[in-house]
């Protein structure tokens, strides 16, 4: 089935309300967290823990909007490989830097596959999480901004 590009948009724009919804929950549990907390309090470690599933689960639905944004612009060929894809994020200013994400995707897998016991690691890990959290809703502000421009065209036309 080939969709038109009303159809595109139209899954781009609801992709981007999920997103903008994800970006309230990690934002509510980033402003929940002071790094000067004891990492050996159970309610401390379930909040980081909410932080980390929350950032992990924003850098993967992103990849969504951004493939659609590919689609809408005729550039389907970026959208195959991730690097490609973030490569023509970035030129669109929708991606801050796409030299970030692989980082970001190590740290995701990290989280996703280490217990951490040494608080040492497990702050720095969090003071990781929380600057890449960042960087992610200042990219879904990015793509907003984005996709309002694209429904502007769309009418143009």
């Amino acid at each position: 089935m080939i969709r038109s590009q009303r159809d595109e948009l139209q899954l781009l724009q609801q992709a981007l309300a999920r997103v903008v919804k994800q970006v309230a929950h990690l934002r509510y549990t980033l402003d929940r967290l002071d790094p000067a907390c004891p990492l050996d309090d159970p309610v401390i470690v379930e909040r980081y823990e909410a932080l980390t599933a929350r950032f992990s689960r924003l850098q993967d639905t992103l990849v969504g909007p951004f493939r659609s944004i590919a689609l809408l612009e005729l550039e389907e060929q970026k959208a195959e490989r991730i690097p490609d894809l973030l490569n023509l994020m970035e030129k669109r200013g929708i991606v801050p830097a796409a030299g970030d994400w692989p980082a970001m995707r190590r740290l995701r897998n990290a989280i996703a596959h280490e217990y951490w016991d040494n608080p040492d690691e497990l702050r720095e890990l969090f003071t990781l999480v929380a600057h890449y959290s960042r960087i992610l809703m200042a990219t879904v502000t990015n793509l907003s901004h984005y996709v309002a421009w694209l429904e502007q065209q769309s009418k143009l036309e």
